[in-house]
């Protein structure tokens, strides 16, 4: 599967979820154009962290790729923190502990998240979600 496949997959499984959830709060997504309100938003990235040969075999062969899915929350400065801590909690829930099917059959395993927070920048409190995943891809073996 291509890197933008599963980007497109992974996607449209936060904006399904997250449009759900905060139909009010704007996701900016890598590399797009994106108005920044003056409200809360969200900023959404899969960063990849790895990639290693998991198996070597004469039929297939298996490539495991590790990476972590970043959604980082800025809700307006002195606001609290109460809705900034409720968008990440659903980030979290959206991904932790499932196993999402792929399009070409494959699946992509996550794992439990983890919250930082960031502090203050340019009048937003940022807070991060972080949720490791591991994707195993097959391809035929070289001859």
């Amino acid at each position: 599967m291509s890197k933008e496949t599963f980007r497109a997959a992974i996607t449209s499984e936060f904006d399904t979820e997250w449009a759900l959830a905060f139909p009010a709060v704007p996701v900016m997504y890598e590399n797009n154009r994106f108005a920044q309100p003056k409200t809360a938003w969200a900023a959404f990235e899969i960063m990849e962290v790895s990639s290693t040969r998991a198996a070597v075999g004469t039929v297939k062969r298996f490539k495991r790729e590790t990476g972590m899915i970043v959604v980082c929350i800025y809700v307006p400065e002195n606001t609290g923190t109460k809705a900034g801590l409720q968008m990440l909690d659903k980030a979290i829930d959206i991904f932790e502990d499932r196993i999402i099917p792929l399009p070409d059959g494959e699946s992509v395993t996550f794992y439990a998240g983890k919250t930082d927070k960031g502090g203050l920048k340019n009048g937003y409190y940022e807070m991060t979600a972080l949720i490791p995943y591991r994707r195993d891809m097959s391809k035929p073996a070289a001859v």
